[in-house]
């Protein structure tokens, strides 16, 4: 058998199906599968923060409720209430209640005194970009959590 190169050539070119995949192929290959990762990597991290951040709106929520109720209960059962800023302090037979608003810890924290002595405290963690202030006038305290366009809570009580 006398054949020549370019027959031989020839032979591999036209040598059936191909198997194996070229290096480039495998490159390609790859470069898509690393694309869909980032993008289900995103996607995920995205949907994570979503979670987290309804998580946290929903305890904002129950918290600033718990403190709406505790402040409308004290105030009903209060002689007196004092304070046109932190503390709050409402005072009756029974003891003081003094309601303060802790930055550093981004709180209300209610303080129930007998005596002179602390006998209860809760706390009640607000969101970050809450900034609570006090109003007062002659019949009515206000707790002004949180006043923006999109979300407002406030607190209001009458005065005994």
């Amino acid at each position: 058998m006398n054949l020549s190169f370019a027959a031989i050539r020839s032979q591999r070119v036209t040598h059936g199906k191909r198997s194996a995949m070229t290096l480039l192929e495998m490159i390609a290959t790859l470069s898509l599968l690393l694309v869909l990762a980032v993008t289900a990597v995103r996607m995920l991290r995205d949907v994570t923060e979503i979670g987290e951040k309804t998580t946290l709106d929903g305890r904002a929520r129950l918290a600033i409720e718990r403190l709406a109720d505790r402040v409308r209960t004290d105030a009903a059962e209060s002689d007196s209430i004092s304070g046109d800023q932190w503390p709050l302090t409402m005072n009756s037979d029974d003891g003081e209640i003094r309601y303060e608003f802790l930055a550093d810890e981004h709180r209300i924290q209610r303080n129930v005194f007998r005596n002179g002595k602390p006998v209860a405290v809760d706390r009640f963690e607000l969101p970050v970009a809450c900034d609570p202030k006090i109003e007062t006038d002659s019949r009515r305290v206000t707790i002004a959590l949180m006043r923006r366009a999109d979300i407002s809570w406030t607190i209001e009580v009458n005065k005994p």
